[in-house]
C-alpha cells in the first residue's frame, strides 16, 4: 500500500475496527464486478440474503488475495448492544472500484453521518473518487423497500457541479 496521506475512502480494512456493513452497497458492489467482467465471483463471494440491510461489526481477520483478482478478504463478526453475537461471522470479498461506493465503512464515520438530518432542499457537498460535487436534496426515499437502512434513508441529489 503507498497512502501517503490519511483519507476516509477507500476502506482499508484493520484488526479490531468497528465497522458497519451496508448489503445493498455489496449487492451493487458484485453487480459492477459482474457488469465489468473483473472476475467471476465464487458462490462465498456472493451477497448472504441472510443479513440485514445494515449490521455493525468487528473485523476479526483480515487477508488478500491475488486470484480470482487482487482481493481483500474481510472476516467481520456481528456486534450488537456493545458485544458479538455468538459464532456470527462471514466474510467478504473486495477492492475498490471507480464510482462503487464503500459498502463497510468505519462505524465512526457512520455515527457522523447519522448525526445530519439531510431533508430536501438541503445543499450538500460529494467527494466521489476524489472529486468534490455540489448539489441539492430533491428527496428522500428508500432504495428498494426491505433491503436498506431503514434509520437513514437514501438521498437523491441533483444539480450536481463539479468544484475543481
Amino acid at each position: 500500500m503507498r497512502l501517503r496521506k490519511l483519507r476516509r475512502f477507500p476502506y482499508f480494512a484493520q484488526l479490531g475496527d468497528e465497522v458497519v456493513y451496508f448489503f445493498q452497497g455489496h449487492d451493487t458492489y458484485i453487480n459492477a464486478v459482474m457488469d465489468k467482467q473483473l472476475y467471476h465471483p465464487s458462490s462465498k463471494m456472493l451477497v448472504r440474503r441472510d443479513l440485514d440491510p445494515t449490521e455493525v461489526c468487528i473485523v476479526d481477520g483480515v487477508r488478500y488475495t491475488a486470484n480470482p483478482y487482487r482481493l481483500c478478504c474481510v472476516r467481520l463478526h456481528q456486534y450488537r448492544n456493545g458485544s458479538r453475537v455468538g459464532g456470527t461471522s462471514f466474510e467478504i470479498y473486495f477492492h475498490d472500484i471507480e464510482n462503487v461506493a464503500d459498502f463497510i465503512v468505519l462505524k465512526q464515520h457512520f455515527d457522523e453521518a447519522m448525526r445530519h438530518r439531510f431533508e430536501p432542499g438541503a445543499s450538500v457537498e460529494a467527494i466521489v473518487d476524489e472529486k468534490f460535487f455540489t448539489g441539492v436534496v430533491q428527496a428522500r426515499t428508500l432504495h428498494q423497500v426491505g433491503k436498506f437502512c431503514k434509520n437513514s434513508g437514501f438521498q437523491i441529489l441533483t444539480h450536481f457541479n463539479l468544484i475543481t
